[in-house]
């Protein structure tokens, strides 16, 4: 079991599902700031606008569409907030 803090900083050394989140320019984590302010969220891939019946779409990890991004296969993982139509803020929401 991790607390809290210990769960955002290993998440932010290596954020597993979340790749929006590590610094692919420098290939290192973000800075601390800039992790836990940045939105928890990726764009949609192209492959997601192509889905014509969202409502019935079944994602990855069986999520339905409004609920998760992206909805294909992906390594990233971005759950939305549970009303499906916004994203977290922040990872400590």
């Amino acid at each position: 079991f991790l607390n809290p803090y210990d769960y955002v900083e290993q998440m932010r050394l290596r954020p597993l599902y979340a790749e929006s989140h590590w610094n692919v320019k420098e290939k290192q984590p973000m800075e601390w700031k800039d992790f836990v302010t940045k939105t928890w969220t990726t764009r949609r891939p192209h492959a997601d606008t192509e889905i014509k019946e969202r409502k019935e779409a079944k994602c990855q990890y069986g999520f339905p569409y409004k609920s998760i991004v992206p909805c294909t296969k992906s390594p990233s993982a971005y759950e939305m907030t549970l009303n499906g139509r916004k994203p977290y803020q922040s990872i400590l929401d």
